[in-house]
């Protein structure tokens, strides 16, 4: 139960959801844990056979009377993408330490593997150590997408070791929902325990932008018609002047923003959608003037800092960043009044959007809705920043 509960949290982690609550259900088959964003559901249980809970995966080892050779794992994971098939993975806690590499655990696993026809063949085992420190997981991969773990935990060891020996686990059971998780390691800038709360939502931000492009890229067809609905909705020159990850992540989050199940969790959508107006902000208003600056970067590591530095400058009120960012307008010929119209809806979107999907708040689908309308919809934020801060002509 414990596994099944530090799973639970590693999963709605790394997926920057809420940490879930066990389903009352779960003994009667439900699923213990369910997780719904972007990339796609993952159900969670506990004690069920891979046969309960996969339609068309019965053991194939059957007696000559005709009883097939059934087999109940601890934990099954049924991964349902947003682009593709349903998958599997089985994941089996032993109580037991060893001081070798668990070959009979592991084995037991690709037998329910093969037995139930799991392909990819995504199996872990998870060992009880009595060490305190990080112990490097036993990773292997059978060249057709499948890979095998064995990982040691210690419920008594502190969160961050369990974080850092379940991550690998993490990432398989997300790749089966096409998730791709960024590297490890945070902002080399500035450590991560001297980063404001604010500091920190913009790097969980950051994390689910990537995650959106990554997963963009890894399925350029199927978001080509929102390519196409968004240029048209913005006009070709506006879209062309979006770099190519802010172009795959407006698209993905067009794209499963209208397919999600409306009781999903719908952050990704509303982040990816976000973030081409902080494109267009940075772009134009924010990076030219900050460039290698560690000082400039940190004033405007947040999205809100960066609004806050505009409305300073609009207003000709502040320090040095602020006076250079009214000097690079008026050099531009822009309209600096149109420009601090927008300020407002900036704050907006920042607010009532981007922060807390940052959080771990659930985003419902009328929230996605009100974004969509807000940034591509009735308002036209996207059109209003790109045509008040980029240079007539």
């Amino acid at each position: 139960m414990w596994c099944l509960g530090a799973l639970g949290r590693g999963l709605a982690g790394a997926l920057n959801l809420p940490d879930p609550m066990i389903n009352e259900g779960w003994r009667r088959g439900e699923p213990a844990y369910t997780f719904e964003g972007f990339p796609g559901r993952l159900d969670m249980f506990f004690q069920r056979s891979l046969s309960a809970i996969g339609e068309g995966h019965v053991a194939r080892w059957v007696k000559d009377n005709g009883r097939r050779l059934g087999g109940i794992p601890d934990i099954a994971i049924r991964a349902k993408p947003t682009a593709g098939d349903v998958r599997f993975a089985v994941i089996d806690p032993k109580l037991r330490q060893r001081d070798r590499l668990p070959a009979e655990e592991l084995y037991k696993i690709l037998g329910y593997l093969q037995n139930f026809d799991i392909r990819p063949a995504i199996g872990m085992v998870l060992i009880y150590t009595a060490s305190s420190e990080v112990t490097e997981p036993d990773i292997f991969h059978d060249g057709e997408g499948g890979t095998l773990i064995s990982a040691a935990l210690n419920p008594a060891a502190p969160q961050e070791v369990t974080g850092v020996v379940l991550d690998q686990v993490n990432r398989a059971v997300l790749s089966l929902i096409d998730y791709k998780l960024p590297s490890q390691g945070g902002d080399e800038a500035v450590p991560t325990a001297e980063l404001t709360d604010d500091e920190r939502a913009e790097l969980a931000i950051e994390a689910t932008k990537a995650s959106l492009a990554t997963w963009g890229q890894t399925h350029l067809s199927e978001i080509g018609a929102s390519r196409d609905r968004i240029e048209t909705l913005v006009g070709e020159t506006r879209w062309k002047a979006l770099d190519q990850d802010a172009q795959v992540m407006m698209a993905t989050a067009d794209l499963v923003g209208h397919q999600l199940d409306p009781t999903a969790d719908f952050s990704g959508p509303v982040i990816g959608m976000c973030a081409a107006v902080e494109y267009l902000l940075h772009a134009c208003a924010i990076t030219p003037l900050v460039g290698d600056d560690k000082d400039r970067q940190r004033q405007t590591r947040t999205f809100g800092a960066a609004i806050d530095a505009i409305d300073l400058a609009c207003q000709g009120k502040g320090g040095d960043l602020p006076r250079d960012i009214r000097t690079h307008f008026e050099q531009l010929q822009l309209n600096v009044s149109r420009v601090e119209d927008l300020i407002p809806t900036w704050r907006r979107l920042n607010r009532t959007f981007r922060v807390p999907a940052a959080h771990r708040k659930v985003l419902t689908k009328a929230d996605w809705q009100q974004l969509y309308r807000l940034v591509m919809g009735a308002e036209t934020l996207f059109i209003r920043t790109y045509d008040a801060i980029r240079p007539p002509g």
